[in-house]
């Protein structure tokens, strides 16, 4: 959400939404309900608030519409990337971000994540006692 408004401003397209003004304390007052959703560890309240933000900036009339969803679409895919990247199967990863599959496997593909060499896993026994250690 954050991505996608600063392209607005940086590029000046928030020139071209009517009634700005008003759009920008609809859209702070989301933002506001989300974080307090997330200093309360409210999960559910914080997807709703998150999703209700998304649906504001989607509302944008006309062509701009499309461009704001275009960045919307393409944050996701690189979000969904960095998720990949830390192990989360790609598939889990597209359809919690609500893309395809291809989008993220096309998008990895050109980034090094591939590339990465992770480090060796310890062997059973030596997770299992730094485990027990955390935990004493």
């Amino acid at each position: 959400m954050i991505y996608t408004l600063s392209k607005l401003i940086e590029r000046r397209d928030y020139e071209r939404i009517v009634n700005w003004d008003d759009f920008v304390r609809k859209f702070n007052f989301v933002i506001d309900r989300t974080i307090s959703a997330l200093k309360k560890n409210d999960n559910e309240s914080y997807a709703a608030n998150m999703q209700e933000a998304r649906g504001f900036l989607e509302s944008v009339s006309g062509d701009l519409k499309y461009y704001i969803q275009e960045v919307l679409r393409k944050a996701s895919i690189n979000k969904g990337s960095r998720i990949y990247e830390h192990g989360i199967s790609l598939g889990q990863t597209a359809k919690l971000l609500g893309i395809s599959e291809w989008e993220l496997l096309e998008y990895t593909g050109q980034s090094k994540i591939a590339d990465m060499k992770f480090s060796d896993t310890l062997e059973i026994r030596k997770r299992a006692k730094m485990a027990l250690e955390f935990l004493a």
